[in-house]
């Protein structure tokens, strides 16, 4: 349902409809390459002369995306943004009997358009929330692995940023390689959820670890998963880590451990996983995945944006008579982009 504020203005904004002829760029693609731009230079410099810029591009990146996950949050939170759901209509042609002739009626039904959420919204987060709660019910009682996954950032020449662009890939190519290595040995492969955390690094280092990637993977519903030494055969571009924290701690419960992580990650009141949102936000890196049907889709079938235009509703000065100006404006951007 639509909340109009009073004594508020508002635009509305077209995003990513088909009928525009230029379509806008998402914000976290629009940092990473004014980031790229600005330091061209500087990134230049590093690969004639390997080493030589690379920790000041690194905190940089890292400083950089955190300060423009700031901004593009603190703008979206301001914005309401919305879509108008499939088979709904604000104009219907009447024809007037004393006149004789058909007019278009315009109305406004707060029906029509249906609220659009974020990785980081409310409504996601507490759905992921319960999505956690359930998986931990499911399994509590089940032997868990947790698995993490480090890169060795010097295969790599300590590029943070060609690393955050290829662990996906990387992840994907083990989890491949890994099924096929269950298959030879005729066991099934078990059903699990990954989750990638980015590290903050620490002051004795001078936190020149911060903004490298890592994975937490836990595989559920098994009580061992391979020698260690097979894993490490398969990952072989850094560390494996098995049940235990970077600490050497032991795990006791995985699936506590990873679900409560994920929920954080996406918990946007959460400071200390600034970091792992910004920069998941900027390489546009999910919070979490998982194999297919293990966790319930975040949205519902009924709730896929089936719609014909999409539009973002932004208040902002004082306003007198909002309900018609706002219906006003709502016709207005039918008429130029359609419905």
């Amino acid at each position: 349902m639509v909340i109009i504020q009073r004594n508020s203005e508002f635009n509305l904004i077209p995003i990513n409809n088909d009928r525009e002829i230029n379509r806008s760029k998402p914000a976290n693609k629009i940092a990473l390459e004014t980031f790229l731009a600005i330091n061209n230079q500087l990134l230049d410099f590093e690969e004639e002369r390997p080493g030589s810029y690379r920790d000041i591009i690194n905190k940089g990146l890292v400083d950089y995306a955190e300060e423009q996950f700031k901004i593009w949050w603190n703008r979206v939170n301001k914005t309401m943004m919305y879509f108008k759901q499939k088979d709904k209509i604000i104009c219907k042609e009447l024809y007037d009997e004393k006149v004789g002739f058909s007019y278009n009626n315009y109305f406004f039904d707060t029906k029509i358009l249906g609220k659009m959420e974020n990785r980081f919204s409310r409504g996601r987060a507490e759905k992921v929330r319960k999505r956690m709660k359930w998986l931990c019910y499911k399994y509590k009682n089940s032997e868990c692995v947790l698995l993490t996954l480090t890169i060795d950032p010097k295969r790599y020449n300590y590029d943070f940023i060609k690393i955050s662009k290829i662990a996906n890939k990387e992840f994907n190519r083990f989890i491949t390689n890994l099924k096929i290595h269950f298959k030879k040995k005729n066991r099934k492969f078990p059903e699990w959820i990954k989750s990638p955390e980015f590290m903050i690094g620490r002051p004795e280092n001078n936190y020149i670890s911060k903004g490298l990637i890592h994975f937490h993977i836990c595989f559920l519903g098994a009580n061992r998963l391979l020698d260690w030494r097979e894993i490490k055969k398969l990952w072989k571009i850094g560390h494996i880590w098995i049940n235990r924290t970077k600490d050497k701690k032991k795990i006791r419960k995985p699936i506590d451990y990873i679900t409560k992580y994920i929920t954080k990650s996406v918990d946007i009141k959460n400071k200390k996983m600034l970091t792992t949102q910004a920069m998941n936000w900027i390489f546009n890196i999910r919070n979490y995945s998982c194999n297919r049907g293990l966790v319930y889709p975040l949205y519902y079938k009924k709730e896929v944006p089936d719609f014909d235009l999409k539009v973002g509703i932004e208040f902002k000065n004082d306003l007198e008579n909002y309900e018609d100006d706002f219906l006003k404006k709502v016709i207005n951007h039918v008429e130029k982009f359609g419905m």
